[in-house]
């Protein structure tokens, strides 16, 4: 049985990467919270759209709050009852470059960025959304699409037919 997960993914990244963020010695709150999603992330994003995708993170413990001051959750701490209970954003990515610190990649979810992800925390993995049983969301399928796209862009130029 998996266990229902009330956050949105895309706010749920959004909101790991402001805490990733550096801040300059300034707290981890609402407000840092929601004027780096704003500037870097979804300048529609409304204070009460945010503050709903917070709560549900707490509660899905993705994050932890004391006194109005958040952080990440640390996925060793939280004790699991199967192995359904863990959950986990999915994006399609592919590897542009491979060193021994890490790998650059770039992502399928509208913003083709390029990410760089250090060594220990990359896992060597090679499935599709199907084989996850993912439902297929709309953001889902024009992330697949698009790496798809990319896919054959890169052999067209490849072989120099572009």
């Amino acid at each position: 049985m998996a266990t229902r997960r009330y956050t949105d993914p895309v706010y749920l990244q959004f909101i790991w990467d402001a805490l990733e963020a550096p801040t300059a010695g300034r707290p981890y709150t609402f407000e840092c919270i929601f004027d780096f999603v704003r500037t870097e992330k979804d300048p529609k994003c409304n204070p009460g759209k945010l503050r709903q995708e917070l709560a549900n993170s707490v509660r899905d413990r993705c994050i932890s709050v004391n006194g109005g001051q958040y952080r990440k959750t640390d996925w060793s701490d939280l004790p699991t009852k199967g192995k359904h209970d863990c959950s986990w954003s999915f994006r399609p990515c592919k590897v542009l470059h491979e060193s021994s610190d890490g790998y650059e990649v770039i992502c399928f979810d509208g913003r083709r960025e390029r990410e760089f992800i250090p060594s220990h925390s990359a896992v060597d993995m090679n499935f599709t959304a199907s084989e996850l049983g993912l439902r297929m969301t709309a953001s889902l399928k024009k992330a697949l699409e698009e790496a798809e796209r990319y896919k054959k862009n890169q052999m067209l130029r490849s072989s120099g037919k572009e």
